[in-house]
């Protein structure tokens, strides 16, 4: 018999440490777990560490689940999240986790890309993803949307992902994928 992880009721603001956080990641999680969690978290440095580092787990329940709590974070301070931009990019783009790799996306998006240290091949990664009609379509619009920041400063990119997004067939974008394709074409 496994041990099970415990409701978030049984924790106390006192109790909660890097073991139980692990634990309770490596769990299934309800919106009160990830409030509870969320608010453990903000204003503990040293959970929020151990927070971004179960992104990383081999164990896909657990950084998936670590993703989803760092996207619901209120205090997600730009300068802690920008410092980690480049390894968020990584996870991003090697993860074979649809969830993980959208919600990291989703907190890539929280950051500001700059025209000098822009990644060719995150460019190149996002651009691939929004015509594969087998990704997700929640990953396919953060694509789009994220593609939209990494290319505003060059207009040769912007001209490639325009293309892009014009041969995407339109009778068939969901709803998401056509309001962010209008702000492409725009």
């Amino acid at each position: 018999m496994g041990s099970q992880p415990l409701p978030a009721c049984c924790y106390s603001i006192e109790t909660m440490d890097s073991i139980l956080l692990e634990k309770r990641l490596s769990g299934p999680l309800h919106r009160s777990d990830i409030d509870f969690l969320c608010h453990q978290v903000n204003g503990n440095g040293a959970l929020r560490e151990d927070l971004y580092r179960a992104l990383f787990s081999a164990d896909k329940r657990t950084g998936d689940n670590a993703a989803w709590v760092m996207t619901h974070l209120s205090e997600i301070h730009d300068g802690w999240l920008q410092e980690r931009q480049e390894a968020l990019i990584d996870e991003a783009m090697k993860t074979t986790s649809a969830t993980r790799r959208r919600l990291l996306m989703t907190l890539l998006l929280r950051t500001t890309f700059k025209k000098e240290t822009l990644r060719g091949d995150f460019v190149d990664f996002c651009f691939s993803l929004i015509p594969r009609a087998d990704e997700p379509v929640g990953i396919r619009s953060v694509s789009m949307r994220l593609s939209l920041v990494l290319c505003r400063h060059y207009p040769e990119l912007m001209a490639e992902l325009r293309e892009i997004v014009s041969m995407l067939p339109q009778s068939e974008l969901s709803p998401a994928l056509r309001s962010v394709a209008k702000k492409i074409m725009r």
